[in-house]
C-alpha cells in the first residue's frame, strides 16, 4: 500500500502499532521530485570525494552505517518473528555494508541469520561478549575498526568502482524509518549507536545508478535536522549480476508490477 512521502510518515505511525497482520508496503513510499533531486546531489557529492577524500566523512554516516550494522547483526541472535518488514529491510541494508567481493545476490537469499553472522564481526569486540556473540566472534573472526579505516577502505571501493561515471538512477525502494521503532534484538537494545541512529533517521533509500561499466547499488538515508541525504554504503555489480538480480528484487521487496 503507498502514498505520498508524507501520507505514509503520518500513517505509518499508526498502523505500525498492529504489525502482525500488515503488509511491510505501509512502510514503503514514492519519493518526490525534490528528495529525487537530492538522491542526485548526493551521488554527485560521493563521486567528488575521488579528488577529496577528506569530504568522504562528510557524505557517509558512518555512525549510521554501524547502527545498521548493529541491526543485521541482532538478526544473528532473535528472529524477526517471521515478519518480512524487518527483514527485508535488513536486505536493503545488508546491501550497503556486504563487502565488495561478496555476491550480490545474497542480499536477496541469504538466511538473514547467517547474514547478521557476518556483519558481527564488524561489531566492537568489547561488546560481543556481553551481548551473546562471543561463539560468533570466535567462528568468523573479530575485526576491530575505526573511523579512518572505514573511511578508506570506502575510499578505496570509489576508486575501483568509479561513481563520476553514474548517472541516471531508479528508485528501487523507500522505507519509512519509523519501522525502526518496532525492532527489538538483545544487540540493538544495548547499542547507543544504534538507538542514536534511529531517533534521527527519518528514510531509507535503496536507488540503483546506471554507470559506463557496471552498476551501483546505493543506500541513502534523510536524518532529522539535516538538509540533504547521507550514504550509508554501496555496493557495485556487473551488467551480468544485474540481470541476475533483478527477477529477485520485485520478490524480495514486494514490488508493484
Amino acid at each position: 500500500m503507498r502514498g505520498n512521502a508524507l501520507a505514509v510518515w503520518v500513517v505509518g505511525g499508526v498502523i505500525g502499532l498492529a504489525l502482525g497482520g500488515c503488509s511491510h508496503t505501509w512502510y514503503q513510499f514514492e519519493l518526490s521530485q525534490a528528495e529525487r533531486s537530492h538522491v542526485d546531489a548526493t551521488k554527485n557529492a560521493l563521486a567528488a570525494t575521488q579528488s577529496n577524500p577528506n569530504a568522504l566523512a562528510q557524505v557517509v554516516d558512518l555512525q549510521g552505517r554501524r547502527g545498521a550494522e548493529a541491526l543485521i547483526a541482532g538478526m544473528s541472535t532473535q528472529s524477526s518473528g517471521g515478519d518480512v518488514q524487518y527483514e527485508r529491510l535488513s536486505r536493503v541494508l545488508y546491501i550497503a555494508i556486504m563487502g565488495d567481493a561478496e555476491d550480490p545476490l545474497a542480499a536477496l537469499n541469504q538466511d538473514m541469520t547467517m547474514a547478521g553472522a557476518r556483519v558481527a564481526q564488524r561489531i566492537a569486540q568489547s561488546g560481543l561478549q556481553q551481548m551473546g556473540l562471543g561463539g560468533i566472534a570466535a567462528m568468523v573472526g573479530v575485526v576491530g575498526d575505526d573511523d579512518g579505516q572505514r573511511l578508506r577502505e570506502m575510499s578505496v571501493s570509489l576508486q575501483r568502482g568509479q561513481p563520476q561515471t553514474c548517472g541516471p538512477f531508479d528508485v528501487i525502494v523507500s522505507y519509512d524509518a519509523g519501522i525502526l521503532g518496532h525492532i527489538q534484538t538483545s544487540i540493538t537494545d544495548q547499542d547507543q549507536t544504534y538507538q542514536a541512529w534511529r531517533q534521527r533517521v527519518q528514510a531509507v533509500h535503496l536507488v540503483r545508478f546506471t554507470c559506463a561499466t557496471s552498476h551501483m547499488l546505493t543506500v541513502m538515508t534523510r536524518n532529522r535536522g539535516e538538509a540533504g541525504l547521507r550514504v550509508i554504503g554501496w555496493h557495485f555489480v556487473t551488467q551480468a549480476q544485474w540481470e541476475s538480480m533483478r527477477p529477485g528484487l520485485r520478490r524480495a521487496f514486494d514490488l508493484p508490477e
